[in-house]
This record gives structure tokens, C-alpha cells and sequence, in this order.
């Protein structure tokens, strides 16, 4: 309804439209079609970060003892809803991988921590109580806006397994990035434009747990990789996705017009 009726006559209306980026407009049936009905001006202004806020720092070491994790363990994170609506974030896929991690990897030490709510946490933890999971998976439940810095500084690697294109850029692959740390993302028209595969992150087929769990012992495999990742992606947030970055674009387009 909404693609049918809304959207088209909003965009007649409209002097412009953007989207977070041209990748995900050129890759949406629906905008392309629309987009040719209209004389408006398509473009594109990704999300921004504030790279003070999220920005590399030392570990507070409560959050280890709050959570039970082991001082050796690494720690692999999750940022974002687990209700239903949010269907396609890719819990249960993270979940099996992450069981073949600690199983290929049996002699390292690791920990999940997925930081939000939702109506799935039960079966969420049905899954990992099946697996014999309980003692290194954490569900963190919902964190204040204030205190999300820490969590990616606690994080060694993020992870974004989204399994459809419902999921367009992934705001939480910036803000990780912004702590200093690599990502690892489905490769979604959209998401996909933030990790530069092999430079800050890796990139897996959505949906596919096998090329997720391939990815974490990869990484894991290779500390220094790691390492280097986590400086890449923060170079690459302070070289083009800061606020005043985003707003100075936003500000051209209103000129513009």
C-alpha cells in the first residue's frame, strides 16, 4: 500500500530525496521505478557518527565482572532490536556460528554479547541453552545511549548478519568502527558500503552461518589483523562519516534547492 500509493505521490511532491546510499537506491526495485514517474533530485547523504563520543578508549573493567567473562576471553558483539519486526538482524545465524567458532577454536576462549531487547529474547535463549552455549553467550538486554561506547571498547570485533535487504546501512558498523573496531557484515546493497573487504571488516553472503563462522576464525585466527581493522575503520569514520562531515553535505543539498 504504502509503495503503491504513499511514496510515489511523496516524491512528486518532493524538491529531493535521499537515501543513505546511491547503492541501496540503485539496487530497490521500487525506488527505480518511482524514481522514473519524477523530476525530483535523488541523493544520496550517508548516517553519521560523532567520532568524540564513539572514538577508541580503555576497557572498563566492571563490564568483564558484570558478565562473567573471563580476562583472556575475545568478545565478539552484537548491537541492535531482537523482536519480531527485526526478524531479519540474523540472531539465529550468529548464534550457530559463533557455536562452531568456540568449537573449531576449543582451545581460545570467547564470548557473545548481544546488546538489545525484544519479544524473541526467550527463544533466543532457548537456542543457546540447546547448544550448551549458556556460560559464554550474554544477552545484555537494552544499553543507554551513554554507556554503548564502552560495550564497542569491550567488543573485539562487531557483528552485523542482517539476512535481507530490509537492513539498508547499519549505523552500528559505524559506530564500532568509530571505537576502533573491525566488523564483519552481510553483504547487502547498502551495508556492504561501509566495510571495505579486508581493510576494516569482512563481508559474508547473508543468511549464511558457514561463511560467518569462516570469517570468525579467520580474524580470530590472526590477531594483528584485527588490530589493524579496528585502525582502519576508525580512519575511515573520521575520513568521511563524522557529523559535521554529514551535515555539511546536508547543507549543500538545501542550498541547492
Amino acid at each position: 500500500m504504502v509503495d503503491r500509493w504513499v511514496l510515489p505521490r511523496l516524491f512528486r511532491l518532493a524538491s529531493a530525496v535521499v537515501t543513505t546510499s546511491s547503492e541501496y537506491f540503485d539496487h530497490s526495485p521500487t525506488l527505480q521505478k518511482i524514481a522514473k514517474t519524477t523530476t525530483s533530485i535523488y541523493k544520496s547523504i550517508p548516517l553519521g557518527v560523532d567520532a568524540g563520543v564513539f572514538s577508541p578508549g580503555a576497557v572498563r573493567p566492571f563490564l568483564r565482572e558484570q558478565w562473567s567473562i573471563d580476562q583472556g576471553a575475545a568478545i565478539i558483539g552484537f548491537v541492535g532490536s531482537i523482536d519480531s519486526a527485526h526478524y531479519f538482524k540474523g540472531i539465529p545465524q550468529l548464534l550457530s556460528a559463533f557455536s562452531i567458532l568456540t568449537r573449531t577454536h576449543s582451545q581460545k576462549r570467547f564470548a557473545l554479547l548481544i546488546v538489545g531487547e525484544g519479544d524473541q529474547l526467550n527463544n533466543f535463549q532457548r537456542i543457546v541453552h540447546d547448544a550448551g552455549l549458556e556460560q559464554s553467550v550474554h544477552f545484555v538486554g537494552r544499553v543507554l545511549d551513554a554507556d554503548l561506547p564502552d560495550y564497542y571498547r569491550l567488543m573485539d570485533c562487531l557483528v552485523l548478519p542482517s539476512t535481507t535487504r530490509s537492513e539498508a546501512f547499519g549505523l552500528v558498523l559505524l559506530e564500532a568502527m568509530a571505537c576502533g573496531k573491525p566488523v564483519i557484515a552481510s553483504n547487502l546493497p547498502g551495508v556492504r558500503t561501509l566495510v571495505q573487504e579486508g581493510l576494516n571488516g569482512r563481508l559474508v553472503t547473508p543468511g549464511s552461518h558457514e561463511q560467518l563462522a569462516d570469517a570468525l576464525i579467520d580474524l580470530f585466527g590472526a590477531p594483528e589483523q584485527l588490530q589493524q581493522m579496528g585502525l582502519n575503520g576508525r580512519a575511515l569514520v573520521e575520513k568521511q562519516y563524522q557529523w559535521s562531515q554529514v551535515a555539511q553535505a546536508w547543507q549543500a543539498l538545501y542550498r541547492s534547492l
